[in-house]
């Protein structure tokens, strides 16, 4: 018993000891002290306990669901991400990835009568003859059944070769909760995905110029008729541009969509939603209301110069411009920190010391510092 309190003692020094650093290296912000028995004398505003309460997961009605940054390559918020769930048509992401990692887009495509299936249909005939770029229009846009299986056919050799070809992607993804059976999306035993496994497929598609242009175009025009995307995000919500619908009985509504402002995309899946448009613009609001991306700056001021061994007045700057994607919260805590070399200021070409920055206590870059050109 001794030894068990003697932890927990261990313990709460630890914890003190934290939040002290915390609040030196917040001292001089100018925000009242805000006691809490879990916080310490953790310096806060209160604008900023409340945007910490807000990063909870947002109530949607989709079974599942996942928020991500494209960039950082983080998940933000998430409900039952790895549940394996029908994903409908959001299948032919991985469909439209394997296709232009296996084809070429001038290729020519015939049709065959197989592959005029039911459901979302692009309007294809058979015989007809086409290029591997207008079935994946036909594919992302109207989410056609036909287009889906004339892409297997050509690319697989046969629908069976080329699901069997996604769901090596699907392993070399490292997916773990991901099987298809089918190249279009329609239930079937032993067809399932996830959130998660979703949104890595998503972020990997989105990596390819050629589909992150198809899936952000609103119309084409496909042999004399429009071609309509059915994703209502797009020129509705500010910034959207992707991905893919996906809507079966099995699966109800699902959206994997994507948004993008000042440079940077977020990445959100619905599955199993009662209303996926609404749910998206929830998880859409929810990731631009409070996280963003921070320049990093060694600044301007006294600190960011000094003399050499000659005397010589030397200013230091970054070589890049750099970012760091952070909570909204913490954006106020991001300060830098410089170690300098100054018997290496003599030369610019390289770098002469290091600057720090870190949020709060937490360290979030190091980059090398180097004398700016006067």
């Amino acid at each position: 018993m001794e030894t068990l309190q003697r932890i927990i003692r261990a313990r709460k020094r630890i914890t003190c000891s934290f939040f002290i650093v915390l609040s030196c290296l917040t001292v001089g912000f100018g925000p009242p002290v805000l006691t809490d028995s879990d916080l310490g004398n953790l310096r806060l505003y209160p604008h900023q306990i409340e945007a910490i309460a807000a990063l909870a997961m947002p109530e949607v009605t989709a079974q599942a669901a996942i928020v991500s940054d494209v960039a950082a390559g983080q998940v933000l918020a998430e409900k039952n991400a790895h549940q394996r769930l029908a994903p409908a048509s959001t299948t032919k992401i991985a469909t439209a990835l394997v296709a232009l990692q296996r084809g070429q887009l001038e290729e020519q495509v015939v049709v065959q009568e197989s592959a005029l299936i039911g459901g979302a249909q692009m309007g294809l005939s058979p015989g007809q003859v086409v290029t591997l770029e207008e079935l994946l229009y036909g594919l992302l846009l109207r989410s056609g059944n036909d287009a889906a299986t004339a892409i297997a056919q050509h690319i697989g050799g046969s629908v069976d070769g080329f699901v069997e070809m996604m769901n090596q992607e699907a392993e070399a993804l490292g997916l773990t909760d991901t099987h298809f059976a089918n190249p279009h999306g329609l239930d079937a035993p032993d067809h399932y995905s996830s959130a998660y496994d979703l949104m890595v497929i998503a972020r990997q598609a989105l990596a390819n110029p050629t589909l992150a242009e198809i899936v952000s175009t609103q119309e084409v025009t496909f042999r004399g008729r429009p071609l309509s995307n059915r994703n209502e995000l797009l020129g509705n919500y500010p910034g959207a541009d992707g991905i893919k619908t996906g809507t079966t009985s099995e699966a109800g509504e699902c959206l994997v969509a994507s948004a993008t402002r000042d440079g940077h995309q977020v990445l959100v899946v619905v599955l199993g939603s009662e209303d996926r448009y609404g749910d998206a613009s929830i998880l859409l609001d929810y990731y631009f209301d409070h996280y963003a991306w921070y320049p990093l700056e060694v600044g301007s001021g006294s600190l960011n110069r000094f003399q050499d061994s000659n005397g010589v007045w030397r200013t230091l700057g970054l070589q890049d411009r750099a970012e760091v994607f952070l909570p909204r919260w913490q954006g106020a805590l991001l300060r830098c920190f410089r170690q300098v070399n100054e018997e290496r200021a003599m030369g610019t070409s390289e770098p002469v010391g290091t600057a720090f920055f870190y949020a709060g206590p937490w360290p979030q870059a190091q980059l090398p510092l180097y004398v700016r050109e006067e």
